[in-house]
């Protein structure tokens, strides 16, 4: 999309002329390349925080039913499974979500993929591009902290770690040390692991793509874009260039709108007047052949004299006809003519003087340019926001007609380097009717 987006910015290197202008119309199409519309998902190193319920039930403390009653129970729990509670408080946690979920096996689809997963299997449960959910690992990382928060607490708690005294006797500590305590109540907090896990009511569906859209336009995996463009020249060889369409248009697969501007400054100009100079008045280049005619006094001119001064006009692209018809008769004899031969040639050396001095131009055109967009497309309830920007090195060549063909103009090559970059912004809205699994039912999910 970024190098759709910036293509057309120019027709040629060189800037308009002050005040010159163009307006064009054009369409960018652009194709995600073969192969490149499907991603690896990749869990990422987020953490879950997580409060544990610590439940200590306290039958575990003794079976003896009037020692039972003398051991206190909180009083803010309504429930009648929490009145048997001897403490209840929460253990925070921070779990990775690589313990709990692992990635698809296979590739997934991008946002010009399709609604399909690459093998062709869309059951959700079973496709290898649908992610797959694993307490393994979480359960073994938070027994240990479990075990190791709990007994940092227990151990200091009468009948737990220490001993409980009661009216009528004293009862010993239920555990001696860590390793008693995971031993004798593992198997409860495996249980209550497993409770809280199956709580937790993860949604985190991996989102098809918008690839069925396309399938509407004249070529698969495409993105049709009108670009409204208008370019104008300003002073020293510089031009801007603005483009956009400011309402939301449609393109067949949603809708589209843009703003974007640049410039370019022509450097061909600048580079002539470093690399070359303005050619020198005619009396440096012409071996003083004209002012030899000039100056010298008739009878000592001979027709070879006149020669050298008809070829230095030549080189200067002036009218020789009458020098030249007046030193044929001098060559026949007629020795008159020579005060005519100076005064044609002292008019000839007037006008050398007098025409404006030639520069040579680079041989190409150069420009450096600057361009940059910003574009929002809306399909399928899903929206990209997107900067382009282009730096470019342009060159070109206008060949200009005959002259019998002049009404036409002329005709350009031109091309550019440029160094490109685009930022994309992407949100959509995933409806998820599958209700299985770690699926918590029905709803719409939003991600950015």
């Amino acid at each position: 999309m970024g190098g759709g987006m910036n293509s057309g910015f120019y027709r040629k290197a060189s800037p308009h002329r002050i005040l010159g202008f163009d307006i064009t119309l054009d369409f960018a199409y652009s194709m995600a390349p073969p192969g490149q519309t499907t991603y690896n998902f990749i869990i990422p190193d987020d953490d879950i925080s997580y409060d544990f319920p610590f439940k200590f039930p306290k039958n575990l403390l003794t079976n003896d039913i009037s020692l039972f009653t003398e051991i206190p129970t909180l009083t803010n729990h309504t429930e009648q499974s929490d009145v048997d509670l001897y403490v209840d408080y929460s253990l925070p946690f921070s779990l990775a979500v690589r313990d709990i979920l692992e990635a698809p096996a296979g590739p997934v689809q991008n946002i010009l993929g399709t609604s399909e997963c690459p093998d062709g299997d869309n059951d959700p449960t079973t496709d290898d591009c649908s992610i797959s959910i694993t307490f393994d690992k979480a359960a073994q990382s938070i027994f240990e902290m479990i075990i190791d928060s709990t007994w940092g607490y227990a151990q200091t708690i009468p009948g737990l770690g220490t001993e409980y005294n009661t009216e009528y006797l004293t009862i010993g500590p239920l555990y001696t040390d860590r390793e008693d305590f995971a031993e004798k109540y593992g198997d409860p907090i495996d249980s209550l692991i497993q409770v809280g896990l199956g709580d937790l009511g993860l949604a985190l569906p991996v989102p098809p793509g918008f690839g069925d859209d396309f399938k509407s336009l004249p070529f698969d995996i495409g993105l049709p874009i009108p670009i409204l463009q208008a370019s104008v020249g300003l002073p020293f060889h510089t031009e801007i260039t603005a483009r956009g369409l400011p309402v939301a248009i449609p393109i067949g697969i949603g809708t589209v709108k843009y703003g974007g501007f640049g410039g370019k400054i022509g450097i061909s100009d600048y580079l002539s007047d470093i690399l070359y100079k303005p050619e020198k008045d005619l009396i440096e280049l012409s071996d003083s052949n004209l002012v030899y005619i000039i100056e010298t006094p008739p009878s000592r001119i001979n027709p070879s004299d006149v020669d050298n001064a008809i070829s230095s006009l030549r080189l200067n692209e002036i009218n020789v006809n009458a020098i030249d018809s007046l030193n044929y008769l001098f060559l026949q004899g007629n020795k008159t003519v020579v005060v005519e031969i100076k005064s044609h040639v002292g008019d000839a050396l007037l006008q050398l003087e007098n025409q404006p001095k030639k520069k040579k131009k680079f041989p190409i055109d150069l420009s450096l340019g600057y361009y940059t967009n910003d574009l929002e497309l809306d399909f399928s309830g899903a929206t990209i926001n997107s900067t382009n920007q282009m730096f470019s090195l342009q060159a070109g060549k206008t060949l200009n007609f005959p002259s019998f063909l002049a009404f036409l103009g002329g005709v350009g090559i031109y091309g550019g380097i440029g160094f490109e970059s685009s930022d994309l912004n992407l949100g959509y809205e995933l409806a998820n009717p599958l209700a299985y699994g770690c699926f918590s039912g029905s709803g719409t999910y939003k991600k950015y």
